[in-house]
């Protein structure tokens, strides 16, 4: 400030002056953001923090001063409906705005969350309330194993279960679809992607008869079945997909029981009714022949024959008894040759196959024939579990075809 007076010369003096404005109650808090986005981590411990809101007034000390608090808390599944959640699982520090969890979070009970944040401050001497949205979005972690939905754990009724095993035709084709494997994973992501597997099965020879798709669980027919029985198969259901290392993967298993039948067992031809019987028939036709033959009446002579061969003269070469005669050995020529030809088959059957010296131990320890078998008590071998004593077995006859002729059923190298 300048104050002069009016003399000559005028002389004048300055002097500095403050004004103070004393603050009053006239501003409300603000938020500044509306919309917080944060994520934290499922199965965390309480007091994990999740994130921080901050919210200011313009006023001075003592009417600057925010309060925070959490006025409503909305949960949403994984499908974004509405779910039932505590009001508690959430804090927010008053002063400072810092949000931390009150208890482990499970993602997949609720997913996310949606808080409706205050900030409180005053104004003249009233309440000025700011609010913000906040958006928790919970993080998965793989904490869930596969749940099989077929075949369970303890299948019963519908599925592959010992009592009710999964039908497959003896004549399936290679590519038939046998059965879909489903198992379930309520974990996101790669977390809850699943591949499926065949860990085992039994017998161990029957790993090569199926194959399952690794994605969409169809198990498949791989090679033509080469007979009648049941197969236990162990199968996996991994999550992780293709992304996981194998340390965070988990595994559920079950056990499929399949029950490979098959109609009538195509008819045999048994040696001795046909082969054999087949050359005797031709020998006995022969002979037949020979004796019909032979049991013709002669022809009668020219009436000019010569006097001397009518009175029992002595006739030419070449007459009907020569033709007969002739006729008959070359019939039992061929007779003979097709028996020996079917004897020297017999023989040539019987050493490439010797059942006394071929054996071979199935996945039950059982020691069977190698191609055919059957039991005293008429059991087809269906059950292949319920091994017999080698005393009980019989083998029977080779026929022509190398096939092994069995009287009541036929059993064939069984899911080899």
């Amino acid at each position: 400030m300048l104050a002069s007076d009016a003399g000559v010369p005028p002389r004048s003096t300055r002097v500095g002056v403050r004004i103070s404005v004393t603050d009053v109650d006239d501003s409300s808090a603000r938020f500044q953001r509306s919309n917080y986005v944060f994520s934290v981590r499922e199965n965390q411990p309480s007091d994990t923090a999740v994130g921080r809101v901050r919210a200011a007034d313009a006023d001075q000390v003592p009417f600057s001063d925010v309060v925070y608090a959490l006025d409503r808390i909305t949960g949403y599944d994984a499908n974004g409906s509405v779910v039932a959640v505590s009001e508690t699982a959430f804090s927010v520090d008053s002063s400072t705005g810092r949000i931390v969890t009150s208890y482990p979070l499970d993602r997949e009970t609720v997913s996310g969350y949606r808080i409706d944040v205050t900030a409180t401050s005053t104004i003249a001497g009233s309440i000025s309330t700011a609010t913000a949205t906040v958006v928790v979005n919970v993080v998965d972690l793989n904490d869930n194993a596969p749940v099989f939905l077929f075949p369970t754990e303890t299948e019963t009724a519908d599925g592959g279960g010992e009592d009710n095993p999964v039908i497959v035709s003896l004549s399936a084709d290679i590519g038939d679809v046998v059965a879909t494997i489903l198992a379930t994973d309520s974990d996101a992501s790669a977390n809850g992607q699943l591949v499926y597997s065949i860990t085992g099965t039994t017998p161990n020879s029957a790993r090569s008869l199926f194959t399952l798709d690794r994605v969409s669980g169809k198990l498949v027919v791989a090679r033509k079945l080469p007979g009648v029985g049941v197969v236990r198969m162990q199968l996996a259901a991994t999550d992780g997909g293709e992304v996981l290392s194998e340390v965070d993967r988990l595994t559920s298993s079950s056990t499929l029981v399949v029950n490979v039948v098959g109609g009538r067992d195509r008819p045999l031809r048994r040696v001795e009714n046909d082969s054999l019987m087949s050359a005797l028939a031709s020998q006995h036709l022969a002979v037949v022949l020979t004796a019909t033959l032979h049991a013709r009446p002669a022809l009668p002579r020219h009436t000019g024959d010569p006097p001397a061969v009518r009175r029992g003269g002595r006739q030419r070469p070449g007459g009907p008894e020569v033709l007969t005669a002739t006729l008959a050995l070359i019939l039992l020529t061929i007779s003979a040759i097709i028996a020996l030809l079917c004897l020297l088959r017999l023989r040539r059957l019987h050493r490439r196959r010797r059942h006394d010296d071929v054996k071979y131990v199935d996945g039950y320890g059982c020691s069977r024939d190698l191609s055919c078998f059957r039991f005293h008590d008429g059991d087809a071998g269906g059950r292949m579990a319920s091994c017999r004593d080698a005393t009980e077995l019989k083998k029977l006859p080779v026929n022509v075809d190398g096939d092994v002729a069995c009287k009541e059923y036929q059993v064939r190298l069984i899911l080899q």
